[in-house]
């Protein structure tokens, strides 16, 4: 038997074992390079990852806050629809100024009768056989109980004559319009929207030459406010309709706000001025530095919102 197969396959062992003793590690400058571009790929998928959540996360809170925004707009523009539009009722849009001490902070408040069933005595819904007619109240106030700013809701439930609690006698004409700001006191109110800190009105008059443009430039703040017990109000027949703008500041932000600073957000922005409106005049002049020197943390700054929505009154 011939022997030369199996030299042959010996001499073909020999040449495998010794290429694979000469390849059998990687050298040093390799390995390094490869945790080089290992650490390199971890980096960017780390980058990528915190990027992605960071995103999701600002946009769920420009979610929850312009979800609540919604909803205060929803309510208000339910309630003026159903506006009574009459000049020997009375009513009371009142500005407050920003520059006022204590817990009103600059905001205004919107009161009126409105052709809605109410709430009841503890801020629930009307049930039963409600009264169809209501004073309905929008404000912004401390919660007695988290002492942090809110937009309350009001709705007092009233009658057209003397057999209610909260009469409303039409033949009271000459008191209503020679003491304005008569409107029965809402007593009962329940929390519209607790990411709220800021509410600003002003108004359109039906004479404003450019009174048809949208959103409205021409506005005039303080054409209906009371000024005083005897003076005369705007009749309400020449408002054209209602600018409101409110700040909001979401929830995961709001969480992180240190007692107090809710208020001095609020008194950040300033009053209504006549011929701009209210996100022309609160963007650039609400910076983030003064929103961290007002002593909101950096992590809550992108958290605060600024909306503002015109009404017009029915007609």
């Amino acid at each position: 038997m011939s022997l030369l197969p199996f030299r042959i396959q010996d001499k073909n062992r020999q040449k495998w074992q010794k290429w694979i003793g000469d390849n059998q590690a990687f050298t040093l400058a390799e390995i390094l390079v490869a945790m080089a571009v290992f650490a390199l790929i971890i980096l960017i998928i780390g980058q990528i990852f915190i990027g992605s959540s960071t995103a999701i996360s600002q946009n769920n809170k420009s979610m929850s806050a312009l979800d609540a925004s919604q909803a205060v707009f929803q309510q208000i523009g339910l309630d003026i629809s159903k506006i009574l539009l009459r000049d020997d009722v009375d009513y009371s849009f009142a500005k407050v100024a920003s520059g006022t001490t204590g817990n009103l902070a600059g905001n205004d408040s919107l009161s009126f009768y409105a052709r809605t069933t109410g709430l009841t005595s503890t801020g629930s819904p009307a049930t039963g056989t409600p009264r169809t007619l209501s004073v309905v109240k929008y404000q912004v106030a401390q919660n007695a109980t988290t002492s942090m700013q809110e937009l309350d809701y009001g709705a007092q439930q009233i009658d057209w004559d003397n057999s209610g609690s909260n009469p409303l006698v039409l033949t009271s004409v000459t008191q209503l319009l020679t003491t304005p700001n008569t409107l029965p006191a809402v007593t009962s109110f329940a929390t519209l929207a607790p990411e709220v800190v800021r509410m600003e009105i002003c108004f359109q008059l039906v004479n404003d030459p450019i009174a048809t443009d949208s959103p409205p430039k021409l506005l005039t703040p303080t054409a209906p406010v009371y000024v005083s017990a005897t003076s005369i109000p705007q009749p309400i027949r020449n408002l054209a309709g209602i600018l409101v703008g409110i700040v909001v500041i979401d929830s995961q932000s709001r969480v992180l706000l240190p007692s107090g600073v809710d208020l001095k957000v609020a008194k950040l922005f300033p009053d209504a001025v006549a011929n701009e409106d209210l996100l022309s005049l609160w963007t650039p002049d609400v910076t983030v530095a003064k929103l961290e020197g007002a002593g909101v943390p950096a992590r809550a700054v992108q958290g605060i919102h600024v909306y503002q929505k015109y009404f017009p009154l029915p007609r």
